[in-house]
């Protein structure tokens, strides 16, 4: 939960501080006329950033599918685009990545993955921050996948969508996956109704 406050300046008055940079659960960094203050439950503490511009849409997709190792944690890249608002996504390098933009601190991820038919295993999904390339427990924003085969359930589809979460300007998220089929699978991309997608909203 954040509560915006706009700033005019770096001092204020009453008792007690006689600052904003003076209060305990305030921190200013290079504060100018029109920054917002926001307060994150977090760090129970409030950070200065120039208004965000509303909420913005990133969303890519797999123009082809994607063949998957059995138990074996998968990046999945990311060649096309249905909305690129903010220029967080490239087609051409670091694909798998989306990037916050400047003066986004929140952000709402989704992922869709749609795996070809197949009646044995799980399949997982993780969502990284700031993992290069290379899956790192400790990197997990959340991780999610079935415990059952999900391929009787329309085209074997997994997929969630995160809470609103804190995030930092230049880190990026990356999408791996892992399936237990016992050989490869894929999958699958192409365009809707059945893809697998990566969105991200930032604000």
């Amino acid at each position: 939960m954040s509560l915006p406050v706009l700033l005019h300046g770096a001092s204020g008055g009453g008792g007690g501080a006689s600052s904003l940079d003076g209060l305990a659960d305030v921190t200013l960094t290079a504060p100018a006329d029109g920054d917002a203050q926001t307060y994150y439950t977090g760090t129970s503490k409030g950070v200065n950033a120039a208004p965000s511009s509303g909420t913005t849409l990133e969303s890519v997709y797999r123009s082809a599918n994607l063949s998957v190792s059995n138990n074996t944690t998968t990046l999945v890249t990311w060649d096309s685009e249905f909305v690129d608002d903010d220029g967080a996504h490239s087609t051409s390098s670091n694909t798998s990545r989306i990037v916050v933009p400047t003066g986004k601190t929140l952000a709402r991820f989704t992922v869709v993955t749609s795996w070809a038919a197949n009646n044995t295993g799980a399949r997982y999904i993780f969502l990284e921050k700031n993992s290069a390339g290379t899956s790192t427990a400790a990197n997990q924003v959340i991780y999610f996948g079935t415990t059952n085969n999900p391929a009787a359930l329309d085209y074997g589809t997994v997929t969630f969508t995160t809470g609103w979460i804190g995030v930092t300007a230049s880190d990026h998220y990356e999408v791996f996956v892992t399936q237990l089929s016992g050989g490869s699978l894929n999958l699958i991309g192409g365009t809707l109704p059945r893809a697998s997608v990566f969105t991200a909203e930032f604000r």
